[in-house]
Protein backbone atom coordinates (compact mmCIF):
# COMPACT_ATOMS: atom_id res chain seq x y z
CA UNK A 1 0.00 0.00 0.00
CA UNK A 2 1.26 3.42 -0.82
CA UNK A 3 1.12 6.27 1.62
CA UNK A 4 -1.24 9.12 0.84
CA UNK A 5 0.54 12.24 -0.34
CA UNK A 6 0.88 15.02 2.17
CA UNK A 7 -0.94 18.19 1.39
CA UNK A 8 1.15 21.29 1.81
CA UNK A 9 -0.24 24.25 3.69
CA UNK A 10 0.59 26.45 0.70
CA UNK A 11 -1.62 24.24 -1.51
CA UNK A 12 -4.51 24.45 0.95
CA UNK A 13 -4.10 28.23 1.17
CA UNK A 14 -4.10 28.60 -2.62
CA UNK A 15 -7.22 26.44 -3.04
CA UNK A 16 -9.08 28.40 -0.36
CA UNK A 17 -8.10 31.72 -1.92
CA UNK A 18 -9.39 30.52 -5.31
CA UNK A 19 -12.66 29.33 -3.76
CA UNK A 20 -13.12 32.65 -1.95
CA UNK A 21 -12.43 34.63 -5.13
CA UNK A 22 -15.02 32.56 -7.04
CA UNK A 23 -17.54 33.07 -4.22
CA UNK A 24 -17.01 36.84 -4.11
CA UNK A 25 -17.21 37.09 -7.92
CA UNK A 26 -20.52 35.20 -7.85
CA UNK A 27 -21.93 37.52 -5.16
CA UNK A 28 -20.85 40.59 -7.12
CA UNK A 29 -22.58 39.20 -10.22
CA UNK A 30 -25.86 38.78 -8.33
CA UNK A 31 -25.48 42.26 -6.81
CA UNK A 32 -24.87 43.80 -10.25
CA UNK A 33 -28.00 42.14 -11.63
CA UNK A 34 -30.07 43.26 -8.61
CA UNK A 35 -28.84 46.83 -9.10
CA UNK A 36 -29.81 46.79 -12.78
CA UNK A 37 -33.18 45.05 -12.41
CA UNK A 38 -34.46 46.38 -9.05
CA UNK A 39 -32.45 49.24 -7.54
CA UNK A 40 -32.19 51.52 -10.58
CA UNK A 41 -35.88 51.19 -11.58
CA UNK A 42 -36.94 51.65 -7.94
CA UNK A 43 -34.79 54.78 -7.56
CA UNK A 44 -36.03 56.22 -10.85
CA UNK A 45 -39.68 55.56 -9.95
CA UNK A 46 -39.44 57.17 -6.50
CA UNK A 47 -36.66 59.71 -7.26
CA UNK A 48 -34.32 58.23 -4.65
CA UNK A 49 -30.57 58.07 -4.37
CA UNK A 50 -29.05 54.71 -3.35
CA UNK A 51 -25.73 54.52 -1.51
CA UNK A 52 -23.84 51.61 -0.04
CA UNK A 53 -20.62 51.04 1.79
CA UNK A 54 -19.12 49.99 5.10
CA UNK A 55 -21.41 46.94 5.16
CA UNK A 56 -24.72 48.76 4.80
CA UNK A 57 -26.89 50.65 2.32
CA UNK A 58 -29.48 53.43 2.33
CA UNK A 59 -31.96 55.36 0.21
CA UNK A 60 -32.21 59.14 0.35
CA UNK A 61 -34.89 61.44 -1.03
CA UNK A 62 -34.25 64.77 -2.76
CA UNK A 63 -34.63 66.56 0.59
CA UNK A 64 -31.65 64.64 2.00
CA UNK A 65 -33.84 62.49 4.28
CA UNK A 66 -33.10 58.79 4.69
CA UNK A 67 -35.98 56.74 3.34
CA UNK A 68 -36.95 53.31 4.54
CA UNK A 69 -38.30 51.19 1.68
CA UNK A 70 -39.59 48.41 3.91
CA UNK A 71 -43.24 48.21 4.94
CA UNK A 72 -44.29 49.62 8.29
CA UNK A 73 -45.16 46.22 9.79
CA UNK A 74 -41.50 45.17 9.69
CA UNK A 75 -40.43 47.86 12.16
CA UNK A 76 -40.60 48.15 15.90
CA UNK A 77 -39.99 51.89 16.15
CA UNK A 78 -39.83 51.86 19.94
CA UNK A 79 -36.88 49.48 19.97
CA UNK A 80 -35.34 50.50 16.66
CA UNK A 81 -35.64 46.90 15.54
CA UNK A 82 -36.32 45.54 12.05
CA UNK A 83 -38.28 42.28 12.24
CA UNK A 84 -37.27 40.94 8.80
CA UNK A 85 -33.51 41.30 9.19
CA UNK A 86 -33.30 41.01 12.96
CA UNK A 87 -31.07 44.09 13.03
CA UNK A 88 -31.19 47.11 15.30
CA UNK A 89 -30.93 50.56 13.74
CA UNK A 90 -30.39 54.09 14.93
CA UNK A 91 -33.57 56.17 14.85
CA UNK A 92 -32.23 58.36 12.02
CA UNK A 93 -31.95 55.27 9.81
CA UNK A 94 -35.66 54.55 9.92
CA UNK A 95 -37.09 57.94 10.71
CA UNK A 96 -37.75 58.97 7.11
CA UNK A 97 -40.87 58.47 5.06
CA UNK A 98 -42.06 54.95 4.19
CA UNK A 99 -42.70 53.77 0.64
CA UNK A 100 -45.78 51.57 0.25
CA UNK A 101 -45.53 48.40 -1.83
CA UNK A 102 -41.77 48.08 -1.66
CA UNK A 103 -41.23 45.02 0.50
CA UNK A 104 -39.68 43.04 -2.39
CA UNK A 105 -36.66 45.29 -2.76
CA UNK A 106 -36.24 45.45 1.01
CA UNK A 107 -36.18 41.67 1.29
CA UNK A 108 -33.73 41.32 -1.63
CA UNK A 109 -31.30 43.93 -0.29
CA UNK A 110 -31.32 42.42 3.21
CA UNK A 111 -30.61 38.82 2.17
CA UNK A 112 -27.78 37.70 4.42
CA UNK A 113 -24.60 36.14 3.11
CA UNK A 114 -23.41 33.10 5.04
CA UNK A 115 -19.70 33.72 4.65
CA UNK A 116 -19.80 37.49 4.75
CA UNK A 117 -21.12 39.69 7.58
CA UNK A 118 -23.25 41.98 5.38
CA UNK A 119 -26.46 41.76 3.42
CA UNK A 120 -26.52 41.81 -0.38
CA UNK A 121 -27.42 45.51 -0.47
CA UNK A 122 -23.93 46.44 0.71
CA UNK A 123 -22.47 44.93 -2.49
CA UNK A 124 -24.47 47.13 -4.87
CA UNK A 125 -22.81 50.18 -6.40
CA UNK A 126 -24.26 53.59 -5.62
CA UNK A 127 -26.88 55.05 -7.94
CA UNK A 128 -28.22 58.59 -8.34
CA UNK A 129 -31.18 59.06 -10.72
CA UNK A 130 -31.01 61.67 -13.48
CA UNK A 131 -32.04 65.13 -12.25
CA UNK A 132 -31.43 64.29 -8.58
CA UNK A 133 -30.00 67.31 -6.68
CA UNK A 134 -26.23 67.20 -6.39
CA UNK A 135 -24.51 67.85 -3.08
Amino acid sequence: MSKPKRMLASTVKKRLEEAEENYLDAIQGVADELRKRMVIPFCNKHNLKFTSGMGTFSFEDDQGRLVDPSPEELWDNEKGYHRHTGRYFLKTEYGGPKIPGSSGICKALNIGLNLHPTGLGAWIDDYTPPGFPQE
